[in-house]
């Protein structure tokens, strides 16, 4: 700090005070005896009144003003800014993320404002209001005495009525309009709009990125909607509409009163029907025609059409890349549609359709007349097998089908799958990466969901739904049809119930659960978590499936657990009566649906389950032994 006897100054970090007034201050503050000042980080105050300030407060006493992230209160033209303000003696005025408001012309700016004293503005994300009208501003809101308007990130609003719009909204007093991004809107109507919706009061429009709307209706629109209110129109990335009816569109669509036309990249209609389209649909009033990237349709029919589609009037025809239609029904199609007129196909990429029927479809779609197919990249579809796939499918006559990252819906068993599906005809269904839906069974599989018409289930990544229910779920959500579960990452649901979840959620009907890594459920609903503590649910009746053993279920005693063994496990039993069949060791086998181990871990008097039922066969009295022995912990 220097405080000098004749210059009272509060000062830190290097500052120079002479007698005579001169200041250098480097962030500290500074309070002169003729100019109070207030600045902290390099302040240059001399005598005469100049000052520089960085990161600071300036405030001389005849007004000068240089000031970069602070305030600034000139004693005539009273001035609040951060974070640089320029405003000299003469009311100029800079601005950077601030609000300025002098005596003479109201003005609340935030990021850049320049007020001279004459009234001009230019302001930078903020709002300037001068006294005149006058307004231009860029990126903040503008509402001028005189015309009304809201705008932000630019708008130019003069008194007299023009206005420039740049991601915003201006609403004029005399001339209604509603712009985002860049909107134009001259007093006489001339109007350029660009990523917005323009709606003067006497010619409604919508438009969205660059459209021209004179007032006597010629239109140019790129990139937007164009509604004039004499001739409807809409309008999606470059139309020309003018008032004859000449149109010429790119990637949009065109929709004059008298000639309806939809066109999406390029369409070129004039009056009397000559069409040259590219990457568009044409859609003359009388001859129908849809086409993309370089279509020729002349009147009598004849058609070359290079990745677009061709539709004539007389033989409908949707082709792209490459067709050649003659007026007799000759097809040849390279990646893209043929429909003949006797034989509707559509296909793209490599696509033969012969008259009887036979169809061979590389990455596209085949629709014979007689059997209905949508095919992309690779499928093969009789005439008797409905079949929609993607990829290398086979889907032979009488229902097999072999799918790999595609769809399958055969005619009995509809089935929807992408990336390697398998569905017999039975059945039995391997999905990864897909949605399966059989007819009997509703299967929806992405990436292994599977959905058993009895008990729903969700999974993700690897899943095995076989037609007895048996399921595998690894990093995905099972949920059984009377016990509700949510799991993610390592989760497997057996016929019986069993549920092992690591790092997921489980939520039974009568016993609510919560854990994340390593779950365990048994049947009569006792939970296990590690490495939380384990959570004990309602045991007074089993999960509830009335699918799979029945008759076991009310015979399991309380207590008994069912979680994966820490080692080999042991016969519970170590005789057998005389004709009764108990578990050994495990019960498993293919086609079984449960699979279980009992051991003698819990000391119990108690009646103890042996149940082997064998290849996929529900228990029954004759299999299902009840013997006095230590209640066991069933284990899989």
């Amino acid at each position: 700090i220097i405080h000098p006897a004749l210059g009272t100054t509060v000062c830190t970090r290097v500052i120079i005070h002479p007698a005579l007034g001169t200041t250098v201050c480097t962030r500290g503050i500074i309070h002169p005896a003729l100019g109070t000042t207030v600045c902290t980080s390099v302040i240059i105050h001399p005598a005469l009144g100049t000052t520089v300030c960085t990161r600071g407060i300036i405030h001389p006493a005849l007004g000068t003003t240089v000031c970069t992230r602070g305030i600034i209160h000139p004693a005539l033209g009273t001035t609040v800014c951060t974070k640089g303000i320029i405003h000299p003696a003469l009311g100029t005025t800079v601005c950077t993320r601030g609000i300025i408001h002098p005596a003479l012309g109201t003005t609340v700016c935030t990021r850049g404002i320049i007020h001279p004293a004459l009234g001009t503005t230019v302001c930078t994300r903020g709002i300037i209001h001068p006294a005149l009208g006058t307004t231009v501003c860029t990126r903040g809101i503008i509402h001028p005495a005189l015309g009304t308007t809201v705008c932000t990130r630019g708008i130019i609003h003069p008194a007299l009525g023009t206005t420039v719009c740049t991601r915003g909204i201006i609403h004029p007093a005399l001339g209604t309009t509603v712009c985002t991004r860049g909107i134009i809107h001259p007093a006489l109507g001339t109007t350029v709009c660009t990523r917005g919706i323009i709606h003067p009061a006497l010619g409604t429009t919508v438009c969205t990125r660059g459209i021209i709307h004179p007032a006597l209706g010629t239109t140019v629109c790129t990139r937007g909607i164009i509604h004039p209110a004499l001739g409807t129109t809409v309008c999606t990335r470059g139309i020309i509409h003018p008032a004859l009816g000449t149109t010429v569109c790119t990637r949009g669509i065109i929709h004059p009163a008298l000639g309806t036309t939809v066109c999406t990249r390029g369409i070129i209609h004039p009056a009397l029907g000559t069409t040259v389209c590219t990457r568009g649909t044409f859609h003359q009033a009388l001859g129908t025609t849809v086409c993309t990237r370089e279509i020729i349709h002349p009147a009598l029919g004849t058609t070359v059409c290079t990745r677009g589609i061709i539709h004539p009037a007389l033989g409908t025809t949707v082709c792209t890349r490459r067709i050649i239609h003659p007026a007799l029904g000759t097809t040849v199609c390279t990646r893209g549609i043929i429909h003949p007129a006797l034989g509707t196909t559509v296909c793209t990429s490599v696509i033969i359709h012969q008259a009887l029927g036979t169809t061979v479809c590389t990455r596209g779609i085949i629709h014979p007349a007689l059997g209905t197919t949508v095919c992309t990249r690779g499928i093969i579809h009789p005439a008797l097998g409905t079949t929609v796939c993607t990829r290398r499918i086979i889907h032979p006559a009488l229902g097999t089908t072999v799918c790999t990252r595609g769809i399958i819906h055969p005619a009995l068993g509809t089935t929807v799958c992408t990336s390697v599906i398998i569905h017999q005809a039975l059945g039995t269904t391997v999905c990864t990466r897909g949605i399966i839906h059989p007819v009997l069974g509703t299967t929806v599989c992405t990436r292994g969901i599977i959905h058993p018409a009895l008990g729903t289930t969700v999974c993700t990544r690897v899943i095995i739904h076989q037609a007895l229910r048996t399921i595998v779920c690894t990093r995905g959500i099972i949920h059984p049809a009377l016990g509700t579960t949510v799991c993610t990452r390592g989760t497997f649901h057996q016929a019986l119930g069993t549920t092992v979840c690591t790092r997921g959620i489980i939520h039974l009907a009568l016993g609510t659960t919560v854990c994340t890594s390593v779950i365990i459920h048994p049947v009569l609903g006792k939970t296990e978590c590690e490495p939380e503590q384990a959570v004990s649910t309602a045991r007074s009746r089993p999960l509830g499936w009335s699918l799979l053993l029945p008759q076991v279920f009310p015979l399991l005693p309380p207590g008994v657990t069912l979680r994966p063994c820490p080692g080999p496990c042991q016969p519970s039993v170590s005789h057998q009566p005389a004709g009764q069949v108990h578990l050994t060791d495990r019960s498993s086998s293919p086609e079984s649906d449960w699979d279980f181990r009992s051991c003698s871990l819990l000391p119990a008097r108690t009646p103890t389950l042996l149940h082997s039922p064998g290849a996929g066969k529900p228990p029954d009295s004759a299999n299902t032994v009840i013997t006095e022995t230590p209640l066991p912990i069933f284990c899989f």
